[in-house]
């Protein structure tokens, strides 16, 4: 798993996160032939952890952000008085190796706190076009 800009942190023996403060990447690798939705799922809780902006890279160098999807992704959680993680939908993976870059976009006590990457591959485009982007 390689990321850049980032650091593991871990919260207890079974649960990690990786923690953003500015701005990172992480890669993953879609091993299907086709486009599928990426979602991520972060940590949230009250207003302690900062709205960040989540870019796939549609070169995966960086190039100059146009084409890129852009989802903003806020973990500010006020009707759920507990440490909790959300996930939600950043857009799609291509096929083959995938940069995503994290950019953090408001101070907060706490860094952006990534828990995992799900990359579905039995989802279908009618599942993106109801608008399920948050689970």
């Amino acid at each position: 798993f390689k990321y850049t800009g980032a650091r593991i942190f871990k919260i207890s023996d079974v649960k990690w996160t990786l923690e953003f403060f500015e701005q990172g990447t992480i890669n993953i690798m879609n091993h299907k032939g086709h486009p599928i939705p990426m979602y991520l799922s972060f940590m949230t809780w009250w207003s302690n952890y900062p709205v960040t902006e989540v870019r796939l890279l549609k070169n995966n160098n960086g190039g100059d952000g146009e084409g890129d999807e852009v989802t903003v992704v806020d973990p500010r959680n006020t009707k759920i008085p507990h440490h909790i993680t959300r996930m939600q939908l950043v857009g799609k993976a291509k096929p083959g190796m995938n940069v995503v870059k994290f950019i953090v976009k408001s101070k907060a006590q706490l860094p952006f706190r990534l828990t995992s990457v799900v990359l579905c591959g039995v989802c279908g485009e009618d599942d993106l076009e109801r608008g399920n982007t948050v689970i």
